[in-house]
């Protein structure tokens, strides 16, 4: 071979090495505690590879592990640090011991509804303050979020105000939900999701404190009689997160990629969920559930309660060494 000929079959090697990096596939790991076909799972996380695809030529694969079949929902932080699986399905209230202060965005009357929160939350695992506290503590990245839609007050009962809430037993979930019910003079029930309908059956709780899309999903509105709306009674955060050591190990295309691709993932998801809670207010009146708007007054004590509760939420880690008030006033500048 010639030296004019030697040129070109090294330029023509040159231009097709990248073209053969690209064609390499990598296959992640993803588990969750996810029933088949929810929607976080398919709106959120198999949206997020299709677009990791599109956006790196086909240089990962996603292969999923839904309802546990890798750990259990309160295991899911350590599966993905530990590299049992490369993407996992991790709440913070879950891990609560963990990541205290991402539950911020779980508190009574912050967000008004789930792209409101989504939006304000990303921002703050994207180089924000739960990112250096929380995640970099953690050695994780948030690959995407969704806050859901806030959680509204469900009796068995005709209840047309706050004075109604008083003395039922409430299924609640977290403590500043907890806090928020008993302040109003509720008695908050801990317990799972799952057991609320044979609980309302029994007779064990008056009502639960739920989003609509959980209610409908729980079959329980042929159980209940009026429900507040327009209101926040807490909600709940979920994300998927792959471990720090793991994102690094990627180049920084595929990184950008997989950030890009879960903000329009997190967008898919609430803007979803958001449109689902005005189909699911017509099932829930359809089924015979009365809902009411608080008064003035009754917003008013709410708003009072909520506070109450946010300030007590960042007063206890703060006193854990925890920045507990500046993450709580991020959040609330986020949601602004």
């Amino acid at each position: 071979m010639n030296l004019s000929k030697l040129k070109i079959a090294l330029q023509a090697a040159a231009l097709a090495a990248p073209l053969a990096c690209a064609a390499q596939t990598t296959t992640l790991r993803a588990a969750d505690s996810l029933p088949v076909n929810h929607f976080f799972a398919e709106r959120g996380l198999k949206f997020w590879a299709e677009e990791v695809r599109k956006e790196t030529n086909n240089a990962i694969e996603l292969q999923y592990f839904p309802a546990e079949q890798l750990g259990k929902a309160k295991d899911m932080l350590q599966l993905a640090t530990t590299g049992v699986a490369d993407i996992a399905y991790v709440v913070p209230s879950y891990v609560s011991d963990k990541m205290p202060l991402m539950t911020v965005s779980e508190l009574p009357g912050m967000a008004q509804n789930s792209c409101q929160g989504t939006k304000a939350f990303m921002k703050m695992v994207r180089g924000g303050v739960l990112d250096q506290k929380e995640m970099k503590p953690n050695g994780v990245v948030i690959l995407f979020a969704t806050v859901l839609e806030p959680y509204q007050v469900f009796a068995n009962k005709p209840v047309d105000s706050l004075a109604g809430i008083a003395g039922l037993k409430l299924r609640t979930a977290g403590a500043a939900q907890s806090n928020t019910i008993k302040a109003l003079g509720g008695v908050p029930i801990s317990m799972a999701a799952p057991e609320a309908y044979d609980s309302l059956t029994r007779g064990t709780i008056d009502g639960v404190v739920f989003p609509t899309t959980s209610l409908i999903a729980y079959d329980l509105p042929g159980r209940l009689k009026s429900g507040t709306e327009g209101v926040s009674f807490g909600t709940v955060v979920l994300t998927y997160a792959m471990s720090q050591k793991k994102f690094s190990s990627f180049a920084p295309n595929v990184q950008k990629a997989m950030l890009s691709a879960g903000e329009k993932a997190a967008q898919n998801v609430c803007e979803f969920l958001d449109e689902s809670g005005k189909k699911n207010h017509t099932k829930i009146e359809a089924a015979g559930v009365k809902f009411f708007k608080l008064n003035d007054a009754d917003k008013k004590k709410l708003e009072e309660a909520s506070t109450a509760s946010q300030k007590e939420w960042a007063k206890q880690l703060d006193q854990r060494g925890k920045p507990g008030t500046e993450v709580l006033e991020a959040y609330a500048n986020a949601i602004k």
